[in-house]
C-alpha cells in the first residue's frame, strides 16, 4: 500500500469555513500534521494529482494510529469533484477498540454538495488500536485535503458537564450527525445552543426512522386519496381479520380494534372470538365496539381452549376472500388492507401475503423497524421472518386444515409452513403495516419472552420436514427463536472441488496457499465421496506437484498467454466428473468440518440454483456472507464486520437466501453449470461469479442460498492479477433489471450501503401508492 501525507492546517478555521476549534479547545487538542494513511481495497489514484477513484466497493484508508480511551478530536475534510449540490451521502470512520472494524464502533461522516467538513468530538470506549475511512459505496472520485485524530486533554471546568453528555449521547448510538453537529458547536464554545442540541438528542436509528414515519404519516387528504384509488381496484377482496382474545388488557384490545376501524380500505370483517375470558372488562370492550360497528362480530366460547381453537371459529365464520391475523394487542396502519388489496389486485393469483412490520411499546412509541426480503425459504426455514402482517386465502387455509391446536403458541408459523408447501404465490409489501406491541410477557419483546412458543415453532418445523420431499432433524439454532434444520442427503453423490491455482507461495515462501487449502480440505472434510482438481499454468513447483499427488489431487493443465479466471474455471468444470461442482479459490482454508455436507444439503432443494459458504479473513473478520446488488452494483453485507456479528434479523448467522454468492466458494449442480456455459470469459477476472449466479438463476428459476454452517477462511485476491477497468458499469449495464432492485434486500434500505440501513431519501405514502 502507498503512504500519503495529509496536511493538517493549523489556523483558526477561516480557510475551512469557520468549523475549526475555538481558542479555548484548540489549546488542549494534540494536533498531528502529517498524519500517514494507507489506501486499500480496490481504491486508487486519480489522474488528476491529489485525487483517488473509489469504485464503491471494498474502498477504504487505513489509519495506522493509536488513541487511548476517551474523547477524541476528528478534522476530516474532502471534496468531491464531480458530485453536484444536490448530492447527499454519507461515508464511515471506523475505530478498532479490540474487535476489529465494527459497524456499532464508528460514526457516520455525511457529505453534502459534493464536500466533506467535519470538526467533531468522538467517545472511543477504549483504546484504539487503529481507524478507517470507507468513502461512499456509490462509485466516486475525491480528494482528502486534512485528517486529524486527536486525543483530547482536560476541558476547561464549565465544559465537563456537556462533555459527559457527549459522551453518553455518543455511547447511547446518537445520530452521528447530530453528535458531530454537537462537537463543533462545543469547539465552537456554543454552550446554551450546545445543551438544547444534546437534550433533544436521538438515538441515529430512531431518528432515520423517525424521518421515514414523518414522510408516511397518514392525512386526511391523504385518506380520502387512498379511498379514491381503492375504487378504482380491478379486484376488491373481502378480508375477514381473525382476533382470539383472552383477558385481554381493555386499552390495548381498543386500540387493537380502533386500527381496524381506521382502515381507508373498507371491505373488511372483524372477527373476535373470546377464549373464555374472566375478566369482564374484555366482554364490555368488545360488545361496546361491535355495537359501533357490524363488521365488527364478536364471539364468546365458555371456556378457554388456545389460540388455534379460538382461530379455528373465526375461520369457520369468515366471509372474506383472505384471512388476516392481528393479535388482541397489535395495531394495524392505517393503509393496511389497502396496500394488501392492491397487491392482490396486482397478483389475483396470491395465496400467502406478507409485510413489513415494527414493535410498538406500552406508551405508543414505534421502533424496530424490520425490512424484510421477498419469499426467502432458506431464511423463513431459520426463523419466522414473514411473520406480521400475514394474509391467506380462506379457501386454502380450510382445506389444508386450519390452525391446529398441538401447535398453539406458534400455530401461525405453522399454518405458514404448510402454505409454502402448499403454494408459490407468495407476496411480499415492503411497507411496515403492522405494529407488534412490546409487553414483558410477549415474544416482541424478545425471542427468551415465550420459550413455549420457540419449542412450539420447533415442533411444527420438525413436522414439515419430516412431512415434507426432503427428510431431516431440527435443531435449536444460534439465538432464541432460530431453528436448524439438518436435511438429509439424497444418495452419496460425487463432488467435485474445482481449484483454479497459479501456485503462489505461502507462509513466507515455505508453503503454498493451494497446499494449505488441499491440506485442510482433508483434515476437516467428513464428507466421503469428493474429488479435488487442480487447474493449473504447467509452472508449478516440483514439490508442490509431488504434495498435491500425494493428497489425492487432479492436476488439469490450463496455458493461456492472457489470464482469464474465467477459461481456467470452465476447464476445470470440463474436467471434473463429479454430480455436484464445488469451486474454491486456492487462497482459502478449511475451518469448519461438515462443510460440504452443509451445502450440498442446501444445493440438492427444489428451487435452490447454488450455495455459498462463510468466509472470513485471516484476522477473523467477515469477507462474504453472500451478495446483495445494490444500486451500486455487487455488494457484500457485513464486510469486514466481526466474527460475532448477528446482522439484520439473525440473517449473518442463519441460512439465508441470496441472488448471487461470491464464487470464491460456490456449489452448483455440474449440469447446471455446463448448461448455461459456465463463467462468462469476457470477464475475465470480476463480476464473472455473480453473472454466472443470475444467469443461472434464470436457467433453474431458482435463487442461491448462504449458510453460515460452513466455514473457510479467506486470504482474498493474493492470487489473481488486478482487475479490469470498466466491468463494474459494464455489468450493472447488462443486469439492469436486478441492480437496485434486489428481490432478497428491501426498497426501504439504502442502496449505497449494503449493511441493511435505511434509506436516506424514503418515498412518501403517496409516492408509494400512487396516490
Amino acid at each position: 500500500m502507498m503512504d500519503i501525507e495529509t496536511m493538517a492546517a493549523d489556523g483558526d478555521g477561516a480557510e475551512t469555513g469557520g468549523h475549526g476549534p475555538s481558542g479555548w479547545l484548540r489549546a488542549l487538542l494534540k494536533r498531528q500534521a502529517g498524519q500517514p494513511f494507507h489506501p486499500g481495497g480496490n481504491l486508487r489514484p486519480d489522474t488528476m494529482a491529489g485525487h483517488w477513484r473509489s469504485d464503491g466497493f471494498d474502498c477504504y484508508f487505513y489509519v495506522p494510529q493509536r488513541a487511548p480511551a476517551g474523547l477524541l478530536s476528528v478534522r476530516f475534510v474532502a471534496t468531491l469533484p464531480d458530485a453536484d449540490e444536490q448530492h447527499r451521502d454519507w461515508w464511515r470512520l471506523y475505530f478498532d477498540i479490540g474487535d476489529g472494524f465494527r459497524q456499532e464502533d464508528s460514526v457516520a461522516i455525511p457529505t453534502c454538495a459534493g464536500r466533506i467538513e467535519i470538526a467533531t468530538i468522538i467517545d472511543l470506549p477504549a483504546p484504539a488500536r487503529a481507524f478507517r475511512i470507507d468513502p461512499s459505496e456509490m462509485p466516486c472520485r475525491f480528494a482528502l485535503h486534512d485528517l486529524a485524530l486527536s486525543p483530547l486533554a482536560v476541558p476547561q471546568p464549565r465544559s465537563f458537564a456537556l462533555l459527559g453528555q457527549l459522551r453518553d449521547l455518543h455511547r447511547r448510538g446518537v445520530l452521528a450527525r447530530k453528535v458531530m453537529r454537537a462537537g463543533g458547536m462545543l469547539m465552537r464554545g456554543e454552550w446554551r445552543a450546545l445543551r438544547q442540541r444534546i437534550a433533544s438528542g436521538a438515538s441515529g436509528e430512531a431518528a432515520a426512522y423517525g424521518l421515514w414515519q414523518r414522510k408516511r404519516t397518514m392525512t386526511d387528504e391523504l385518506r380520502q386519496r387512498f379511498i379514491a384509488k381503492a375504487a378504482e381496484f380491478p379486484i376488491r377482496p373481502r378480508f375477514s381479520i381473525i382476533m382470539p382474545t383472552f383477558n385481554s388488557p381493555p386499552v390495548y384490545l381498543e386500540q387493537a380494534i380502533g386500527s381496524v376501524l381506521a382502515q381507508t380500505y373498507p371491505d373488511w370483517e372483524l372477527l373476535v372470538v373470546d377464549d373464555g375470558s374472566t375478566d369482564p372488562a374484555t366482554h364490555r370492550v368488545l360488545n361496546e365496539v361491535a355495537a359501533r360497528d357490524p363488521r365488527i362480530r364478536p364471539t364468546f366460547l365458555p371456556a378457554n381452549g388456545g389460540i388455534a381453537q379460538a382461530s379455528n371459529v373465526a375461520l369457520a365464520q369468515a366471509s372474506g376472500d383472505y384471512i388476516a391475523l392481528l393479535d388482541h394487542d397489535d395495531m394495524l396502519a392505517p393503509h393496511a388492507l389497502h396496500a394488501f388489496a392492491d397487491a392482490i389486485s396486482r397478483h389475483p393469483q396470491a395465496d400467502w401475503l406478507y409485510s413489513d412490520e415494527d414493535k410498538i411499546d406500552e406508551a405508543g412509541r414505534r421502533s424496530a423497524p424490520f425490512f424484510k426480503p421477498d419469499w426467502s425459504p432458506a431464511y423463513f426455514l431459520s426463523c419466522m421472518y414473514t411473520c406480521h402482517l400475514g394474509v391467506y386465502r380462506t379457501s386454502l387455509a380450510r382445506r389444508l386444515g386450519g390452525f391446529r391446536p398441538e401447535f398453539d403458541f406458534a400455530q401461525d408459523y405453522d399454518l405458514a409452513l404448510r402454505f409454502a408447501a402448499a403454494t408459490k404465490q407468495i407476496v411480499h409489501i415492503p411497507d411496515i403495516l403492522y405494529h407488534w406491541r412490546m409487553l414483558p410477557q410477549s415474544t416482541a419483546s424478545g425471542g427468551e419472552a415465550k420459550p413455549q412458543a420457540e419449542l412450539a415453532a420447533r415442533r411444527a418445523l420438525q413436522d414439515f420436514v419430516t412431512t415434507g420431499r426432503h427428510h431431516g432433524r431440527v435443531e435449536p439454532g444460534p439465538l432464541p427463536g432460530t431453528h436448524r434444520v439438518r436435511f438429509d442427503i439424497v444418495g452419496e453423490p460425487l463432488v467435485s472441488i474445482a481449484i483454479p491455482t497459479a501456485g503462489y507461495g505461502s507462509d513466507n515462501g515455505r508453503s503454498w496457499y493451494v497446499l494449505d487449502l488441499v491440506r485442510s480440505i482433508r483434515a476437516l472434510t467428513t464428507y466421503g465421496n469428493i474429488e479435488i482438481v487442480v487447474a493449473e499454468n504447467g509452472d508449478l513447483a516440483p514439490a508442490l506437484e509431488q504434495a498435491l499427488r500425494e493428497l489425492g489431487a487432479r492436476s488439469v493443465r490450463y496455458e493461456s498467454p492472457v489470464f482469464n479466471l474465467s477459461d481456467k474455471i470452465n476447464r476445470l468444470a470440463e474436467a471434473a466428473r463429479g454430480d455436484f461442482l464445488l469451486l474454491l479459490n486456492d487462497d482459502m482454508r478449511v475451518i469448519s468440518r461438515g462443510w460440504i455436507e452443509e451445502m450440498l444439503m442446501w444445493c440438492q432443494q427444489d428451487g435452490i440454483s447454488g450455495v455459498g459458504a462463510k468466509l472470513f479473513f485471516p484476522d477473523g473478520r467477515i469477507q462474504h456472507a453472500g451478495v446483495l446488488l445494490l444500486g451500486q452494483g455487487p455488494s457484500h453485507p457485513y464486510y469486514l464486520h466481526p466474527a460475532s456479528e448477528i446482522g439484520q434479523v439473525c440473517s449473518a448467522v442463519v441460512p439465508r437466501d441470496y441472488s448471487a454468492v461470491t464464487g470464491a466458494c460456490m456449489m452448483v449442480r455440474r449440469a447446471d453449470f455446463l448448461a448455461v456455459g459456465g463463467f462468462d470469459p469476457s470477464y475475465r477476472i470480476n463480476y464473472n461469479d455473480i453473472d454466472f449466479c443470475l444467469r443461472l438463476n434464470a436457467h433453474t428459476g431458482g435463487h442461491f442460498a448462504y449458510t453460515p454452517l460452513a466455514c473457510l477462511e479467506h486470504h482474498e485476491s493474493v492470487s489473481r492479477p488486478e482487475p479490469e477497468r470498466g466491468d463494474l458499469a459494464r455489468f450493472n449495464r447488462q443486469w439492469a433489471d436486478i441492480v437496485g432492485r434486489d428481490p432478497f434486500y428491501n426498497s426501504n434500505l439504502s442502496q449505497s450501503s449494503p449493511r441493511f440501513a435505511l434509506t436516506a431519501d424514503p418515498q412518501s405514502l403517496r409516492e408509494s401508492y400512487g396516490l
